[in-house]
C-alpha cells in the first residue's frame, strides 16, 4: 500500500512542478521589480524553508501516528502529499529567483557585455 500511495503523491508533485515550469516566464517577470539583494535573500530563505518544511512535515506525520503497519494513514498520506507540494513550490520559486539573478531579469540598467570595436 505504501508504494501506491507514494506513487500517487510523486505524480502530483511532478505535475505541479511541470505546471510551475510552464509558468516560469511569468514568475520571473513578476520578480523583475525586486532588487538583487532582496531576490538573493528571498531565494535563500525559500531554499532553507523548503528543507525545514520537509523535516517538520515528516516529524509531524510520524509523531501523530500517520505511518503504521507498512503504510500511511489517509490523513498521514494527505499530509505528506501537501508537504511535498509546499516543498516543490518553494524549490521552484527559489530556482526562478536564482535564474533571475543570473540572467539579469531584475531590471538592471546595463548590458551584460561590453561591446568594443576592433581597430584592425
Amino acid at each position: 500500500m505504501f508504494w501506491s500511495q507514494a506513487a500517487v503523491s510523486f505524480l502530483l508533485w511532478i505535475a505541479y512542478g511541470a505546471a510551475q515550469m510552464r509558468r516560469s516566464n511569468a514568475i520571473r517577470a513578476s520578480l523583475g521589480s525586486m532588487g538583487r539583494a532582496a531576490l538573493g535573500l528571498r531565494a535563500s530563505a525559500y531554499l532553507i524553508g523548503a528543507v525545514a518544511t520537509l523535516f517538520i512535515g515528516l516529524w509531524a506525520v510520524f509523531s501523530t501516528g500517520g505511518y503504521g503497519s507498512g503504510s500511511l494513514t489517509v490523513v498521514g498520506w494527505l499530509e505528506i502529499t501537501l508537504v511535498g507540494l509546499v516543498f516543490v513550490h518553494l524549490q521552484t520559486m527559489a530556482t526562478a529567483m536564482l535564474i533571475s539573478l543570473g540572467t539579469g531579469v531584475t531590471g538592471g540598467s546595463g548590458s551584460a557585455s561590453t561591446h568594443q570595436e576592433s581597430n584592425r
